[in-house]
């Protein structure tokens, strides 16, 4: 597969985790990581693949979440990917009136597994609140 065709793949597979997430489908999460992968939010641990689907239950059950990103750079060498990306995030939680909105910076690092990119490593920092 040509680069022009794999920075689609990843994009697309970068909008897919974004729609598993809008629509809390925390069952899927595993589905998007390696098997050692690793999720590195800000101010949390960081969650194994295996660990992603209870994490996901407990945090997309109590809040209501969305996010989009703006794929801003794929570099990709040979069996390893990088996604930089904007993530427009708005959270609201169960019981509350108040909705936050954020703007993140998202990095991916995505791994070739059986032709298929998985998210290996996914770190990111908010860079504003409103």
């Amino acid at each position: 597969m040509n680069k022009p065709n794999q920075k689609l793949e990843l994009s697309r597979t970068v909008e897919a985790f974004a729609g598993a997430l809008n629509a809390a489908d925390a069952t899927s999460l595993q589905s998007f990581f390696t098997g050692d992968g690793k999720f590195m939010p800000e101010g949390k641990e960081t969650i194994e693949t295996k660990q992603l689907e209870t994490s996901g239950v407990n945090y997309l059950n109590t809040n209501s979440f969305q996010i989009e990103y703006e794929v801003l750079d794929i570099s990709i060498d040979d069996n390893f990917a990088s996604v930089m990306a904007i993530g427009k995030t708005s959270e609201k939680r169960q019981g509350e009136d108040v909705k936050t909105t954020k703007t993140s910076r998202d990095f991916f690092v995505f791994k070739k597994v059986d032709e298929a990119w998985k998210i290996h490593r996914y770190i990111f920092n908010n860079v504003s609140l409103a």
